[in-house]
This record gives structure tokens, C-alpha cells and sequence, in this order.
């Protein structure tokens, strides 16, 4: 396990190292970010929904997804309580303390969870697309027009939150839910490519979170001493409580990968995109995001290995 995740981990870092290689020495276009964005939003994460949705969502599966979606509610909820009350301890500046609630509550549970959970945990990627639904809906309904969004109002308008909630990952889901269901089998030319498309979804991730990274200054980032204490309990701390909980209440070994993998990963980029997007300083989410990213590479094999040591002991 340790072997199998330090790999995955490896490997996406690399990515970002690249990502941030091409931002610094300004190979690429400025507005290359944005455009990375976009085909993550409107067509790599969609498509690896869409396919992990259309193979994997069976009759036999429905009270697996509703327990794993009504799960990730309680997640959620739990995670932003704890989330705020720890953001209370380390700041009492407004906008650095919600900078911390939204990286503690939102965790990078998408980029980086989608595609460790599908390189180490590939049977449950389905299950964990649908455990962290609940978590974008908290995103749109709370972290980003309340905790992170200035100036503008419609993100605190409500129906814009809900227009928001139907996205291209919801349009994707539930037609894969559909086709999946039907028993329907897509030609290979369209399997294989939205199969392709859904590859794409790590690799531009990552390098869009090494272009983040690369609008600050290295030093800097650094230097943010509160961000280790931070990222240790987004990290370290949560998970191992999380692994706590699944053992001593003996959830479901699904059940427990989803909670344990969604626990285990770095603070959410979204503390530099959308802070950016209304022209605020973002050296401290870049901070946030680079040493959580950093710690990340050691903490999420070692979380995984503690995780199956334990599964292995309760099954004994």
C-alpha cells in the first residue's frame, strides 16, 4: 500500500513541479491557467464521471451510492464544525481565518482524490464520485459565496448557488447513472474516448495547481509558520481520527476507504482561485496549498498504511 500510493503521489507532484516550471519561465500563454481550467471543468472531470458512472452504476449498486452520498452529509458536516472551530485557534483575521475553515471543511478531495482513488482504490472511484457530491454541493451553497467570495453578489444570491450545484460533473453523473443502469453499451470509438479524456483529468489538475503555487514568491510561502500546524491536522490529525472512527464503530470496509481517502488529502486549491478571481493577495492560500501538497506526498501513504493495517486487524 505504502509503495503503491508514495508512487501515485510521486507522480503527481512531478506534474506540479512542471506546472510550476511552465509558470514561472512564462512558456505558456497567461490566460493558460484559465484555459486549463475550463477543459477540467467543462470536459476532463465530466468525462471521467461519465465513464466511471457508465461501467460501474448498476441495479446491484444503488444502496451502496445512497448509503456513500448520504454519508458524505454527515462528512460534510462534521468536517465544517470541526473545521471552523480549529480556523478559530489559528487566526482572527476574517479573511485568513476563513481561508482556513475552507481548506480544513474542503479538502482537495477532487483533483487529488479522484485520481489517487483511482489509481489506488479504482473499484470505489464510483462510490467516492458520489460520497464527495455532497461536498461540492457545500462548496457551492457555502465556501465559495461565503467564505471565500467578495464583491461580487451573486455568489451570495441563492439561486445562483443552486444554478451553480448544476454543473457539468451533475450533467455527467447522472447520465452515466442512466446509461449505466440501462445496461446500454456505448461503441468502443466513444468508450475509448471519453475514457482519454477522463486520463486528462490528473495530469492538467496537477499542473494547474503548480501554476497556482507559482504566483508567489518560494520564500515566502515558506515562511507561513501557522500553514504547517494547519496542513499537519488537515493531514495527520483528521485522518487519524477518521480511521479511529471506521475502526472502533466497524463501518463497512467501502464505506471506510471513502471516509479514510476523502480525510487523508491536502487543503483545497479553491483558497487561491476564487480569492484571485476578486483580486485579492493569495500568498497565504499559496502557502496553504504548497506545504499541504509538500507534507501530502508522506502523509497520504502513511495514512493509507495505517488504514490497512487496521483493516486488517478487524477482520482478525
Amino acid at each position: 500500500m505504502f509503495s503503491t500510493t508514495i508512487s501515485c503521489m510521486t507522480f503527481l507532484f512531478i506534474i506540479i513541479l512542471l506546472g510550476w516550471l511552465l509558470a514561472k519561465t512564462k512558456i505558456l500563454p497567461q490566460n493558460s491557467a484559465v484555459v486549463l481550467s475550463r477543459l477540467e471543468t467543462y470536459l476532463f472531470i465530466p468525462a471521467l464521471v461519465l465513464g466511471s458512472f457508465m461501467n460501474n452504476f448498476t441495479l446491484g449498486s444503488l444502496k451502496t451510492m445512497g448509503i456513500a452520498f448520504l454519508s458524505g452529509f454527515a462528512f460534510l458536516a462534521i468536517n465544517s464544525v470541526i473545521s471552523i472551530l480549529i480556523a478559530k485557534c489559528f487566526s482572527k483575521d476574517r479573511f485568513l481565518k476563513n481561508l482556513y475553515t475552507y481548506g480544513l471543511a474542503f479538502p482537495n478531495f477532487g483533483f487529488l482524490g479522484n485520481a489517487v482513488v483511482g489509481t489506488v482504490f479504482p473499484q470505489y472511484l464510483p462510490s467516492y464520485i458520489m460520497f464527495t457530491l455532497p461536498l461540492w454541493v457545500g462548496i457551492n451553497a457555502w465556501g465559495a459565496p461565503i467564505l471565500l467570495s467578495e464583491k461580487k453578489p451573486e455568489y451570495k444570491n441563492i439561486w445562483h448557488r443552486i444554478k451553480s450545484i448544476i454543473n457539468p460533473l451533475m450533467v455527467a453523473m447522472l447520465v452515466g447513472m442512466l446509461i449505466g443502469i440501462s445496461g446500454l453499451k456505448m461503441p468502443s470509438f466513444i468508450d475509448n474516448a471519453i475514457t482519454t479524456m477522463g486520463n486528462c483529468m490528473s495530469p492538467v489538475a496537477m499542473l494547474l495547481t503548480g501554476m497556482a503555487i507559482a504566483e508567489s514568491n518560494f520564500l515566502k510561502l515558506f515562511a507561513k509558520i501557522p500553514n504547517y500546524f494547519v496542513s499537519a491536522i488537515r493531514l495527520i490529525v483528521l485522518p487519524l481520527i477518521s480511521i479511529l472512527v471506521v475502526y472502533l464503530f466497524e463501518i463497512p470496509t467501502y464505506l471506510s476507504v471513502l471516509i479514510v481517502c476523502a480525510s487523508s488529502m491536502p487543503l483545497g486549491l479553491n483558497v487561491v482561485v476564487i480569492p484571485k478571481s476578486f483580486g485579492r493577495d493569495v500568498t497565504d492560500g499559496s502557502s496553504m496549498i504548497l506545504i499541504s501538497h509538500l507534507m501530502a506526498i508522506i502523509s497520504v501513504p502513511a495514512m493509507f498504511t495505517i488504514f490497512e493495517n487496521v483493516l486488517k486487524k478487524s477482520k482478525h
